[in-house]
């Protein structure tokens, strides 16, 4: 990525945080993509996982603007980031070469980190007990999968018959 890219027209920029209401920990970006909060959920190494994992945060646009140039999105995320605590491991702003062999030991040194944090957070869900018997975590998907189990169509099964 070259500073001085420019877009093939004028882009509307968004500079956003995350924010997880149980620990009030924030993440900055920057984005001119719409569906930017569907990117953040999917992707694993990123440390805005440890907000959206918990699935309790809210998603704010700090400023709107207009830009040509990719530099002058970056400026004001770079700006948001210095001036804000925030869990963005990233700069904005860091040169070709140096972001390459940041992105390359990031990877590498914080795979493993991210994967426990993730680990550990999914362990502090709380766990549920069906009266079936089984058990799912506190999330949407835990429990629909639950509920397709041969084990509670059985219970089920069972309430019915009586």
């Amino acid at each position: 990525m070259t500073l001085r890219k420019k877009y093939s027209k004028i882009r509307k920029c968004v500079i956003y945080e995350i924010v997880c209401n149980i620990t009030g920990e924030r993440y900055i970006g920057s984005t001119i993509s719409k569906n930017r909060l569907d990117t953040h959920k999917n992707k694993l190494d990123c440390s805005s996982k440890k907000i959206i994992i918990r699935n309790d945060y809210k998603f704010n646009e700090l400023e709107n603007f207009h830009c040509r140039y990719e530099l002058s999105r970056l400026l004001k995320e770079q700006f948001y980031l210095d001036n804000t605590n925030n869990i963005n491991l990233q700069n904005a702003l860091i040169l070709k070469r140096k972001r390459k062999a940041y992105i390359k030991n990031y990877k590498i040194i914080n795979k493993e980190t991210i994967k426990k944090q993730n680990r550990n957070l999914y362990n502090e869900i709380k766990t549920i007990t069906c009266l079936c018997g089984g058990k799912y975590k506190d999330k949407n998907s835990s429990k629909k999968l639950h509920l397709k189990t041969l084990k509670h169509k059985k219970y089920i099964d069972n309430i019915i018959n009586e």
